[in-house]
Formats: C-alpha cells, structure tokens, sequence
C-alpha cells in the first residue's frame, strides 16, 4: 500500500509541471525583453489555462516517466476521465478541493466537492472533506509561517 500511496502522492506533485514549465519560459521572455513583465495575472491564468496540461504531458513523456503519470497530467481537467483510474480520481479530487478554500491561482469557494463525480468514486463523505479541507489550511499556514 506504501507504494500506491508514494505514487499518487508523486502523480500529485507533477500534475500541474506544465505551469512551473511554462511560468520558467515566461520568464525567460521577459528577460529577453519580449514581453514586458512576469506579472499580468491575467494572461499568466489564461497560458495556464489553454496551456499546462499538454506542456505537462509533453514534458513528461520527454523525461520518459511512467504512463500512469502522463496520464494524470492529460486527464486532470477533462470532462470524459477514466473513474476506474482511483489515483486520477485522488488527484482531479485533491485538485478541486484546493480550488474550493483557494489555495493556488483558483478560488471556488461555492464548489460542492461532495456532488462531484470524484467524491463519489472515491466514495468520500462530508467528514472527510472537513478533514481534508482543514489539512490543506495547515499546509497553507505551515507554508506562509516560513
């Protein structure tokens, strides 16, 4: 069970590569001076949104990793995923409850996660979307504390 748990943690770690790949390339540009700045929220969330998932996926497939991760970078946003794929539905669930307290780029503070397709293949309930949700804020405040 160690492993499993190692790898859903990892596929977790890598499913958004593709933003620190292309966040690295924005800034390559505006250091040559072809863009102006690093700092227009907006267009930085829209090359994200069109953009990390297949810079993700290519990048890992070049690194040659595992299918099982390529597969997590390819399907974590799409609305047709494999809900036989327990880690996908881990991370795609993990994903969503992040966005839900907003900690990263998205804030969803609406986002019923126990109506999502994902909780009920992982077959979670509200207890422990309380449980997740309050470990997430610790990671939060353990991060900014530092």
């Amino acid at each position: 069970m160690r492993g499993v748990a190692d790898e859903t943690y990892l596929a977790a770690m890598l499913h958004d590569i593709g933003k620190l790949y292309l966040l690295k390339s924005i800034e390559r540009l505006v250091d040559a001076g072809v863009i102006n700045s690093l700092y227009d929220d907006e267009l930085i969330r829209q090359i994200f949104d069109e953009m990390h998932v297949e810079q993700g996926y290519r990048l890992i497939q070049h690194w040659n990793f595992p299918t099982m991760y390529c597969d997590i970078i390819q399907s974590h946003h799409t609305e047709q995923w494999d809900t036989v794929n327990k880690m996908l539905a881990i991370v795609r669930f993990v994903n969503m409850a992040c966005h839900r307290i907003g900690l990263g780029l998205i804030h969803e503070p609406d986002l019923d996660l126990a109506a999502t397709h994902e909780a009920e293949v992982l077959d979670i309930n509200e207890t422990q979307i309380e449980e997740l949700e309050a470990l997430l804020e610790e990671s939060r405040e353990a991060v900014s504390r530092e």
